[in-house]
Parts: C-alpha cells; structure tokens; sequence
C-alpha cells in the first residue's frame, strides 16, 4: 500500500523548482488533493475493508474516509477544487478500481457536518485512534502534507535531472573532441611534409599567449601521468592504473559530479507527515532512491565504454584503453552507489520495524539485494593482476555477473512498472550492437573459412624456446586496406575453445587475387601465443590451420604529417611500429628525417626481425637503432653473427651509443645504401629515453615538429612520456607545445 501511495504522489504534476514553508496564504495548485491524501495517510477508519488488498479500493469503499477527502478539498483547495477534484478522480481510476462519484455533491450529502472531528493528525495517528466519522486536520497538518506531497516528487526531479546533467556533459565532451579532432585531421593534411616546402624552416613565434597556453597545456595537462611518473605500470601492489592526467581530470569531475549529486538537492523538515520528527529518516530515504536512481543512469555508461565498437570511440577518437579506464571508474562509482541504496533501505526499513526475514519475501527486496552483490564481486574479480593473469577467468566470470546483474535488476524494478526499464533496455542494446558489429566484421574478413577451409600458415622461427618467433599470415575473404595501428581479434573455431579470441597488431599485409594476406608476427608467451607456438612446433616449423578475424580496430596516427618522426619499439612492440615504418619507407612526400629505435631483449629475435620485417629493402630513408639489452646475455655482436651476410658490412669502429656507456658499437650499413639510403646501427645496452628525446628535438629547425610515436612495456612508455613532457617549455633548450607530438600504442584491458 506504501508504493501505492508513492506512486501515484510521484506521478503528480511537477512541482515548482523553488521550495518555501507553506503558510495559510499559499495559494494551493492542482495537486493539492495529494495533500488531502497524505494528510489522511495513516489514519484508520473503522469501515476500512480489510479484505480489500489494494490502498486505493479499500478508501474508495470507505465512506468515512471519502468525506474526509472531499471535505479536506472543501476546506484547502477552495480556490482550485474543480481541478483538484477531477485530478482526484483520475488518481483513483489510474491507481484505483475505478473512478469515484464525479459529483462531490454526493459525498457531501454523506457528510454529517456537526460531527465533524477536528483533530491534529500526528497526535492521531500517534494513538492508533479508529475513527467512525469525518475527520479534519488542522491548517498546519494540511501545510506540512502539503509540502510532504510536493517534496516527494520534487526530489524525484532532481533525481532525475542529475541524471541527465551527466548524459549533457558527456555529450558536450564528445561534441568538443569530435570538432577539435576535425580540426586536427584537416590541420595534418594541410601541413603533411612536403619536401619541396624547405621543412618550415621559418622560425615559430613562441611569445604569443596562444602558444604559450599551448606549451603549458601539452607540458602539465595534456601529456604526463596524472601524477607522479606512472601511467602504464600499475601501482599499488600492481592492482591499479594510473591515468593520464587529462583523463584523470575527467575521472574527478565524473566522480565529483556524482559525489555532489548524491547530497544536494533534498528538503527535509520536522512536520513531514510520511516521517513526523525523523529528518534522518526522510535523508536517508532520499539519499537511498537518489544512490538507486543515480546507479541505473550510470549503468549504460558502464556498458557504452566496455565494448570494442564503442560509438564514442568512432566519434572522437577515443582509445580502448582510455574508454577502459572510464569504464572501471564507472563500475566503481555505480557499484558503490548500489551499495548504499542497498545500505541505506536496510536501515530504512528496519528503523521503521521491518525485519530482514519479512523484506527478502518481497521479490524487489531480493533480487536487489543479490544485483548489488554481483556488481559487488565483479569489482575485486576485475583488478590488474587477476585481468593480466588469467583473463580468461576474468572474462568469463564479467559475462556471467554483467548477465546476471541486469536480469536480477529486471526483477529489481519490475514493481515500478517499466518505470525504470529502459535503463536495462539501453544496456542490453548496446551489448547487442556491439556483438552485431562484431559478427558482421569477422563475417566480412572470414566468411570463406566458415565451412572449415584452412586459410592460415604459421610458421616457426627457431626453436619454441630459444627466441623464437610465430608468423600468421591469414588470408581474408574480401580485399581490404588495413590503415598503420590496426589490431585485430583472432579466433581459432577448431580448438576446444572456439569462443576464445586475442588480439594482435597487424605487421604488414599484401593483395591477393583471392583477398589480403595479413601478416601477423609475435614472440610466444603464456596463454594464447604459447598454444599457437606448441601446435606449430608440433608439426616441425610449419602448419595450416583455420583462424577467423574480427577487426579492424585501433587508431591511425599521423605522423607522416610531421617533419621528423621517432618511432620507439620495445620488445614486441615492434609490431605496432612496422606498418608505421612501411608506410613512412613508401610515402611520396618523406618526412625530412625519421629513425626507428627498437630495444630488445632476445638476440635471436633481433636477428630475425633484421633479417626479414627491417631488411634493408622495407626500410628505405629510415636510420634504424636496435638496441640489444643484456637482461639475456645478448649484446650487439650476438645480433650481428645471427645476420645474413647480404644485408651488412661491418664496421668494427667503438663510439658511445647514446645510453652514454662505452659499449662496443656496430655500424651496419646496407648494400643497398646507395639505392634507398637505408641504414642500420645495433648498440649494446638498453636506449634512454630522455637523451633520445632531447636528441631529436634539438635537430628541430624553425617551426618544424617532430612526432613520436612509442609502443612496448609500460616502464619504457613511461620513461619517454616523461621525456617528452619534460622537453616541453619556454627555456633555452626547451620547446613550444606544437613542436612535438606523443602518440602512444598501448592496449590496456
């Protein structure tokens, strides 16, 4: 009977914005007959019908409690009484049996006048008193009914309103990077390297307040970590990720906003004749609906950042791994705003005598309950060390509690009537969307490998524990244009886990009468790469075998526009530099100067990347590093021996290779030099970061700008963010922020 009455309070007429003390001189609107009705809430008439299971039925059949409503009407509503009687009537056939008398006449005939009981209906209802009469309340409980039944509603607007604050300021950011990404797109084309153009040797003008702004912006917002010097590696016992400190503003002001919104807002009073004298009652009555309310606005948030074909991500550029990050804190504020909406009704209804028994024998009562521990447990199954480990197990496990979060919510809100539906709906179409997507992608790539056909070789290098490196070429069913960064899903359907899919960076690709050919290169790990790796050395060095793609994703970036170009690979990390490194060697208009510098730690795989990927006739114009570390007992010498004799000439000459240690440095330079100007260098000792910076940026001239562009281990990453946030300035030395640009390739789950 209590959501009932709610109910059909909340669906009255929106109240105004601004609240006062309502005095006699108030003028009473159309919903004043909610007044009349909470005035009489809790009172007990003796021709009540207990057989009656509906709040609505049961005052209707009462005769005592009719003439009581309509003579409240008479009394406060004198002004507005047509409106306020017809607005009652259609409460009673909305909520109701059915319509009432629709002539008031009716009841007043009913209505002994003299026997009129006069009362204060807090002191009433505090007796239990049975009334077999009329009965009327006084102006100062009609007051406060009055300002109980606007109250209600009007928290329930701005429950509501907060919610959309959220929705408009999220769509204001998209809008902002939709059009500063426009602007960036046109801006490269308009400045892509010319050779013929004298590299913009003009000097820049730095003292404008635009540039300046610019310098600090890149130097204190738009490049470092959001604090301290990590971004990629985790913290705290390896369990968080640091953000960038642009995101990491927008991660506080999505949590500040959702802080504030949960405290602001509420009007509480002594006189509230849903909870006379209790204002902890009544706060955290409101702070329970508005955390409950609060959490469904931000569940389709949750579920618009967790997919691969994120509609944000197209429309500004967003990267999966930054969309995560906003996802997790999204998960974390939407579950903690469950947890109190769940706390908050628990005290709530034990303060008011329920016991925990009698409310999980109400179907809302219990699937909420469980919804809030399923959103709970995801949270901890979701760190760092857990997703690295076994993500599997992470995966499947966020499936299940997702699925099972949303249906128990289904059930959560099932006693509103749809009222809060559509908040599931949305997630539910989002989810959908993005697995259409995902189907139809790797339907496009692979339909031809439906039926079993084998359209894979992979091959070995080497043995599986000594360096070795797994290639995948896999042909597509349709011709396509993979554009540099690009990373697709693999599956394998014919292993005892289809579903399973990983992704990987695209190397390179090439046409075929039948479609493209992508080439995949990776060194085995653990998990998926370690299987590929077992299956292919089980069958020698060599094998076919059937994958479907889903892809492309990732994105471009434009580096061919800048006039110098720092590409820095770190192990594995190659992968995302070579279609960069392709494009670059192939490009009409070439950069004035670009250099690869790659740190690894394997001399085997070092070798073989030189040998086939990097050889000279892929890397035309392009000044190639490859520093070996000795983390594994490599050195230069090592990556030489392991080199075909066609590609290099050595040069035995020692200089200091830019880590600043007298290493034994190898000069290898091509045959082909004379044709493509491809070089090549291999140092011994790990390159830094800061000095590769300074280095490049040193070598800029005028207003030319200098791209860098960095994928490998997160150590690495975070060393040359740094570097390049500290070559930001307006120092001697120091550089304006448009000079350089960091582009970073890290795929974060």
């Amino acid at each position: 009977m209590r959501l009932a009455l709610l109910a059909a309070l909340a669906a009255g007429a929106a109240a105004p914005l601004a609240r006062a003390d309502i005095t006699p001189t108030t003028k009473v609107t159309g919903i004043g007959y909610l007044g009349c009705q909470v005035l009489l809430q809790g009172l007990e008439f003796g021709d009540f019908n207990e057989t009656l299971d509906d709040y609505f039925a049961e005052r209707l059949a009462s005769r005592w409690w009719m003439t009581s409503a309509v003579y409240c009407l008479d009394t406060y509503c004198k002004d507005t009484f047509d409106e306020n009687y017809a607005r009652f009537n259609q409460n009673f056939i909305l909520y109701g049996p059915g319509p009432i008398n629709p002539d008031p006449n009716y009841y007043r005939a009913m209505t002994n006048y003299s026997a009129i009981a006069k009362i204060d209906v807090t002191t009433a209802r505090s007796k239990a008193t049975i009334w077999n009469q009329t009965v009327s309340g006084t102006q100062l409980n009609f007051n406060n009914a009055y300002r109980t039944q606007l109250d209600f509603p009007q928290t329930e607007v701005y429950d509501h309103a907060f919610g959309w604050a959220l929705y408009i300021l999220l769509g204001a950011i998209v809008v902002v990077n939709m059009i500063n990404r426009a602007v960036g797109h046109f801006s490269h084309k308009a400045q892509a390297a010319d050779p013929e153009d004298g590299y913009a040797a003009v000097a820049a003008d730095d003292s404008s307040l635009g540039a300046r702004l610019n310098t600090w912006y890149r130097k204190h917002i738009g490049t470092p970590a959001a604090f301290g010097y990590r971004h990629n590696q985790s913290v705290g016992w390896g369990w968080l990720s640091v953000p960038t400190r642009v995101q990491a503003i927008g991660v506080f002001a999505y949590v500040a906003l959702n802080f504030i919104f949960t405290f602001v807002g509420y009007d509480t009073f002594q006189g509230n004749m849903f909870y006379p004298g209790r204002t902890d009652l009544q706060l955290w009555r409101y702070v329970s609906d508005r955390t409950g309310i609060m959490s469904f606005w931000n569940l389709p948030l949750l579920w618009a950042f967790a997919g691969r074909n994120d509609i944000l991500i197209w429309l500004t550029g967003w990267s999966y791994s930054g969309c995560n990050i906003f996802h997790r804190w999204v998960a974390r504020v939407a579950t903690i705003q469950a947890i109190i909406h769940s706390a908050g009704y628990t005290w709530f209804e034990m303060q008011q005598g329920y016991t925990m028994a009698e409310a999980f024998q109400e179907q809302y009562w219990a699937t909420g309950v469980f919804a809030t521990v399923t959103m709970s447990i995801m949270i901890p199954l979701s760190i760092k060390p857990i997703r690295a480990k076994v993500y599997e197990f992470f995966l499947m496990a966020h499936i299940v509690l997702a699925v099972a979060t949303l249906v128990l919510l289904f059930y959560h809100v099932k006693v509103m009537d749809g009222a809060y539906d559509a908040w599931l709906w949305a997630c539910v179409g989002i989810w959908a969307f993005d697995r259409l997507v995902r189907y139809i992608r790797i339907g496009a790539l692979s339909y031809k490998a439906f039926g079993g056909k084998k359209n894979t070789v992979a091959r070995l290098s080497g043995s599986l524990e000594a360096g070795s490196l797994v290639r995948l070429t896999v042909q597509s069913s349709i011709k396509t244009k993979p554009s540099p960064g690009a990373y697709y899903f693999l599956y394998t359907p014919r292993s005892l886990t289809p579903w399973e899919n990983h992704p990987f960076t695209l190397a390179s690709y090439e046409d075929t009468a039948e479609g493209t050919k992508f080439n995949f290169l990776f060194a085995p790990q653990a998990g998926a790469t370690r299987k590929i790796a077992k299956r292919v050395a089980a069958a020698g060095s060599s094998t076919e075998m059937t994958v479907l793609l889903e892809g492309p994703y990732g994105q471009v970036h434009p580096v061919g526009s800048y006039e110098h170009v720092l590409l820095v690979a770190g192990g594995s990390g190659i992968t995302s530099v070579l279609p960069y490194v392709y494009q670059l060697a192939r490009a009409p208009r070439h950069p004035r100067k670009v250099t690869l510098v790659w740190s690894v730690r394997n001399a085997t795989y070092a070798s073989d990347v030189l040998s086939h990927e990097l050889a000279p006739a892929n890397t035309a114009g392009i000044d190639v590093h490859v520093h070996v570390s000795r983390e594994d007992g490599a050195s230069a010498t090592d990556v030489i021996d392991r080199l075909p004799g066609h590609i290099a000439s050595v040069d035995d000459t020692s200089s200091e290779s830019n880590s600043g240690a007298a290493d034994k440095e190898a000069a290898l330079v091509s045959k082909e030099a004379g044709k493509n100007g491809a070089t090549l260098r291999v140092h011994s000792g790990r390159a830094v970061m800061r000095e590769l910076v300074e280095q490049h940026a040193a070598q800029l001239l005028g207003a030319e700008r200098l791209a860098v562009l960095a994928c490998g281990p997160g150590a690495m990453l975070d060393d040359i963010r740094a570097a390049v946030t500290d070559a930001y300035g307006t120092a001697e030395g120091k550089v304006r922020g448009d000079a350089i640009r960091y582009y970073e390739d890290a795929f974060g789950w």
